[in-house]
């Protein structure tokens, strides 16, 4: 977010789209992991979560570099 702040200064609507790239998915989200979280293995869940993160934010950094 601070990218895109920093970058389009100028254009305050990317500030309040960027804001909901990371609000809704996270709200989205919520609605159904706490339901998978009751009915599947914790650590299983923990363990890809921690995976899942580390490969997006390898993807973050990587187009941050090419850009």
């Amino acid at each position: 977010m601070y990218y895109i702040l920093d970058r389009f200064s100028n254009q305050p609507a990317y500030a309040s789209v960027t804001e909901l790239m990371y609000s809704v998915p996270t709200l989205v989200v919520f609605l159904f992991v706490g339901v998978a979280a009751d009915r599947l293995d914790r650590q299983k869940i923990a363990y890809t979560s921690n995976w899942v993160a580390a490969v997006l934010s390898l993807s973050l950094l990587g187009a941050v570099a090419v850009e």
